[in-house]
Order: structure tokens, then C-alpha cells, then sequence
């Protein structure tokens, strides 16, 4: 089929817009986009030029023309980033810093296993090790900021560094031990302030006995006297070594050998009492000069670390503490426990105590303690009679048996009065029973 060809006006009537004052042009499909359309691999566009200027310079000619985009000698485009960019990590000298507001640029560091060589005024990156900690300098020496010591500090530098690493060691040590040191030694103190307590009922103790001292050794001044006076009359006797003897009327036959003897034997015999009695007089002054020695007027006496002097009093070991005398008023040792402490009487309920909730019966099961104090919880009431509370002493503690007629004629019997809570009521009952309420009770010894 042959199709009929075109006049010349006829074509250009074709290619004439609507109003035949330009060309009619067709945008090829496929060059223009939406806005926010996605790309696909067949997309295709028109291709951009720039012009190259291997000395960036302004190609268009005021303000508000059309220029071309340029490119350097290598083709890269030439770009300034705009103001609020990065230049905003840019300062002038002298620039302020402004906390949350001022911005800098990240600056990267290289890592090579053997550092790059540079010269007086050359430019060189930040060198960093394999970790990414960066190399500084320190007189000569090359070290990293993580603390770690590189190759090129001197054999006696590195010496010293880990000298330190072994001392700072050390002075961890020495701080944990020192810790525990002082743990114990807190610890000792309580003790000694425990120890301080019972040494001062210890000294109390001491000074009845030095009372006591004080007039035995009035006692043993007044016969060393005597003693004295006897040496002083038997040593008036003796002329030199001899005994002076005078010779009765009646007795001429002293003069003989054998008598004489007899004498001299006695002679010799009374010397060597004396040189004993001597001896023995010195021993007693010696020992009563140390007892002197241990006297001090009490409030009066200052004491010395280095010369004064006391006697020592000793006590009885005793595991389960119990009377050693026979009855009440008799002299009875001091009793201490099996680690040396000395037992004192225990008056507010260190030997123990119970807190109680219930109506059972209450006793102690300790040998040789009674309740001392009983504080009250809540309101409490006592059961009645015997089973209610029960003093170790009759009529001289509250109690549900008796009236407290040993401190008042007028006293009364506990039984059905109620304790406010808070109260604390101090004696010495063998036991209780309680109708209601909570208490806790403290033990002491007998």
C-alpha cells in the first residue's frame, strides 16, 4: 500500500503550533518525574554539562544570571558549602566556644603498623594504634593516651612505669590490709572499754585492801620495832667479835677449859642467830618498803607509768559462777570465767533476757539468775497468787503473793493491776505468768 507523500506546506503546516508562531516540539516520555516519584532502573534524564576552569572564577555576569557549573582540571565539581553548613565548625582566632551551640568537625587519626616519615613543615595526619588510641609525644617519647607504653621510651623509663605498676599494686594491698587492721583494732577497744570496766571494780576492791594493808603494816612497824630494840641490846653485849659476859661471885669455875668452850660454842651460836635475825630484818624492811610502796592517799597520790607501784589481787577461775563462801557475810574471793574476765554483778539483765507474748509460765533456766527488769510492751496484767509474779525475796519486790511490807506497812500485792505500756519495773522475781499482754524481761545474776 503506498501511502501519498506530503507538499512542503503541507509539512510545515504539520510542525506549526496552533497559532503558526513557532514549532510545535513533543517532550519525549520518560525525562520528567513527579514530585516524590520513585526511581526505577529504566528511568532516564537529560544529561547535565559544566565547563571546565582549572581556576575557579566567575563565569556568568551579575547577581541573578545563568551560569554554567564548572569543574576542576580532574572533573570534580567545584562546591562551597553554604553558610549554617559545615563552616559552622569553622572559627576565627580567638573564637568563644559556646556550650550546646558551638559545632566542630570530626577529625579521623591513620593507623600503620610502621609510622610514616615527615619533615620540618611537612603535613601529616594523626597517627593511632591498632586499638585507635592516639599517639602523643612526651619529650622524644611516643606513648598512647590509653596509658600504654610503645617501644620508644628508654629501657630506664620503662623501668620506672612498671615499677609504679608494682608499688600502686602494693599500695592496694597494703590499703586492704590496713582496713582489716583497723577492724580489728576496733574491735580491741571494745574489749579494753569491757576490760576498763572491770578493772575499775577491780581497783575498788584494791583499795579496801590496801585500808587493810595500811593497818597490818602498822602492825608490822610496831614489832619490827621490837625487833629492833632486842638487836640493839644484844649488839651492846658484843665487843668486836666477842660476847661480853660478866663472871658471878660464885663462879670461879667458869674459868675453866672446858666451860670456856662451852661458852664460845654459845658465843658462836648467838652470832650466827644474830646474822640471821639481821638478814631477816632486812628481808621484812625490804618487804614492808615494797607494801609501803603500793599505799597512796586517795585523791591526793599522782600516778607514774614508770615508778608507781600496786599490789596485785588475784581471783578464782570459775566456769559456772557460784557462792565460794559459806554464808553471808564471810570473805570470799574474786571469781573470774574461763577467758580471765572477772564477773561483776549484773544488774540490768546483761546475763540475758526474753520477750514474752503469751500466758505461759515463766522461769529462768540459767543457774543462779533471777529477772532483774521487766519492761512492758503493751498493757499487761499479771496472773494471781503464786502463779502471778513472783519476787525472789518475799515482801521486798512487787508480787502477787505478798505486800512489800519490808520498804511500807502499807504496801499492796500486784494481783489484777495493769502495767502501762512503756513501764519498766526493776527487782528480782524467780518467775511470772502473764494474763495479757506483751513484755520483755531481763536476766541478772543472784
Amino acid at each position: 500500500m503506498a501511502f501519498p507523500k506530503y507538499q512542503t506546506k503541507e509539512v510545515l503546516n504539520k510542525v506549526l503550533n496552533s497559532g503558526e508562531t513557532a514549532l510545535q516540539v513533543d517532550i519525549v516520555a520518560g525525562a520528567e518525574y513527579a514530585e516524590d516519584s520513585e526511581h526505577t532502573s529504566t528511568d532516564t534524564g537529560n544529561f547535565v554539562l559544566g565547563v571546565r576552569n582549572d581556576t575557579l572564577a566567575e563565569l556568568g555576569g551579575t547577581d541573578g544570571d545563568y551560569v554554567p557549573f564548572q569543574m576542576n582540571a580532574d572533573g570534580a565539581l567545584y562546591v562551597e558549602i553554604s553558610s549554617g553548613g559545615a563552616n559552622d565548625s569553622i572559627y576565627v582566632d580567638d573564637a568563644d566556644w559556646t556550650d550546646s551551640t558551638s559545632k566542630h568537625t570530626l577529625v579521623g587519626g591513620l593507623y600503620q603498623s610502621s609510622p610514616q616519615t615527615i619533615t620540618d613543615g611537612d603535613v601529616g595526619p594523626f597517627q593511632v594504634d591498632a586499638d585507635g588510641a592516639l599517639h602523643i609525644s612526651d619529650g622524644g617519647n611516643t606513648i598512647t593516651v590509653d596509658g600504654t607504653v610503645t617501644a620508644n621510651l628508654s629501657a630506664t623509663d620503662n623501668a620506672v612505669l612498671d615499677a609504679m605498676v608494682v608499688d600502686l599494686a602494693a599500695l592496694e594491698t597494703l590499703q586492704t590490709s590496713t582496713n582489716t587492721k583497723l577492724d580489728t583494732l576496733e574491735t580491741t577497744l571494745t574489749a579494753i572499754e569491757t576490760d576498763q570496766a572491770a578493772i575499775e571494780t577491780l581497783l575498788t576492791a584494791a583499795n579496801v585492801d590496801h585500808a587493810a594493808n595500811e593497818v597490818l603494816l602498822g602492825t608490822i612497824d610496831a614489832d619490827t620495832g621490837a625487833i629492833k630494840t632486842a638487836v640493839e641490846i644484844i649488839d651492846n653485849a658484843i665487843s668486836g667479835s666477842e660476847m661480853q659476859v660478866d663472871i658471878v661471885a660464885d663462879g670461879a669455875g667458869l674459868a675453866t677449859s672446858a666451860n670456856q668452850s662451852t661458852i664460845i660454842g654459845h658465843v658462836d651460836g648467838v652470832e650466827t642467830l644474830l646474822g640471821t635475825i639481821d638478814s631477816d630484818t632486812d628481808a621484812i624492811k625490804t618487804a614492808v618498803e615494797l607494801i609501803d610502796d603500793t599505799v597512796a592517799v586517795l585523791g591526793t597520790a599522782t600516778y607514774s607509768e614508770t615508778s608507781t607501784k600496786g599490789s596485785v589481787v588475784g581471783a578464782v577461775r570459775n566456769d559456772d559462777l557460784a557462792a565460794l563462801a559459806g554464808t553471808d557475810n564471810e570473805i570470799a574471793p574474786l571469781q573470774v570465767n574461763a577467758s580471765g574476765a572477772l564477773y561483776t554483778t549484773e544488774a540490768s539483765g546483761q546475763a540475758g533476757s526474753i520477750f514474752v507474748a503469751d500466758t505461759s509460765a515463766i522461769t529462768s533456766k540459767i543457774s543462779g539468775t533471777v529477772f532483774t527488769a521487766i519492761q512492758f510492751i503493751e498493757d499487761t496484767v499479771f496472773n494471781s497468787g503464786n502463779a502471778g509474779l513472783i519476787s525472789a525475796t518475799n515482801q521486798l519486790y512487787p508480787s502477787s503473793q505478798y505486800e512489800c511490807t519490808d520498804i511500807d506497812d502499807d504496801g499492796f500485792v500486784v494481783d489484777g493491776v495493769t502495767f502501762p505500756q512503756g513501764m519498766t519495773i526493776f527487782g528480782r522475781w524467780t518467775g511470772f505468768t502473764l494474763v495479757s499482754g506483751k513484755v520483755i524481761a531481763y536476766i541478772g545474776y543472784v
